[in-house]
């Protein structure tokens, strides 16, 4: 589902003021700091048993440094899949908020897979649009999913980090939400690997030198956390999620 690679244009926002040993803004960096996060092998986020499908819309936010000062970009994106989100079916066509969605459900990927959009979707109140497939029992429906989109706040990062040095990120999440979880990304450096955490202790998330290392030696980093609320709902018998996820992105150098 979601990872920065897969929603090129979602990046998020955390709250990151790094000083060693130290306070400030109350956001902390110990390069000795334990982490309370654990690590799993991919999205935690899972779709009930008796889904007939998911439908996700995703806003994500972008911070990054230009000309020394942190700045960010806001997009929004969308997909979907039905039947089984291992084996998708064809569900005729998928329209968010008058756009319709590309179907990739005969490509090796499946479903109706990410396009970007503009401001059109970035508003809580969303309406798609399913046209069926009788042959695959999936119904047609029109829904409109108000649910808010979670948001998380009082998030930054410095530009660099020195290696060897733990980071703890303090957040504050608005609305209600079912799932959280963070995904650093080092760019695929040769030994090195992707890591996706969940974890939720009171809004922070501490990484430590250990874990980083396994991510990235030196160069650009990208911290990662994703929040979102799943809303059920049964038309003839069929039961589908739509899904409200916030994602944001931060980027920062090793050194």
């Amino acid at each position: 589902m979601n990872t920065m690679k897969k929603l090129p244009l979602l990046i998020p926002v955390l709250l990151l003021v790094f000083a060693a040993c130290k306070k400030e803004q109350g956001n902390v960096i110990n390069p000795f700091a334990n982490s309370n996060v654990t690590e799993v092998g991919s999205s935690p986020l899972v779709i009930p048993a008796n889904a007939t499908g998911a439908l996700y819309t995703q806003i994500g936010v972008n911070y990054f440094y230009s000309g020394g000062v942190l700045d960010s970009a806001t997009g929004a994106n969308a997909t979907a899949w039905f039947g089984n989100i291992y084996n998708p079916v064809f569900a005729g066509q998928v329209i968010i908020n008058g756009d319709t969605l590309v179907d990739s459900v005969s490509y090796p990927w499946g479903g109706y897979n990410p396009r970007e959009y503009g401001p059109n979707i970035l508003s809580n109140a969303v309406t798609w649009s399913v046209s069926g497939n009788t042959t695959d029992s999936i119904p047609a429906f029109t829904h409109t999913d108000n649910t808010p989109f979670p948001v998380i706040t009082g998030l930054s990062i410095p530009a660099t980090i020195r290696s060897g040095t733990g980071i703890t990120i303090r957040y504050h999440v608005t609305g209600a939400y079912d799932y959280i979880y963070y995904w650093l990304d080092g760019g695929e450096q040769p030994g090195k690997n992707d890591i996706t955490f969940t974890g939720d202790s009171l809004n922070t998330a501490s990484f430590s030198p250990v874990q980083i290392e396994q991510v990235i030696g030196t160069g650009n980093l990208f911290i990662n956390v994703y929040v979102g609320k799943l809303v059920p709902y049964t038309v003839a018998g069929k039961t589908f999620y739509f899904v409200k996820e916030s994602d944001y992105q931060l980027s920062t150098t090793i050194i």
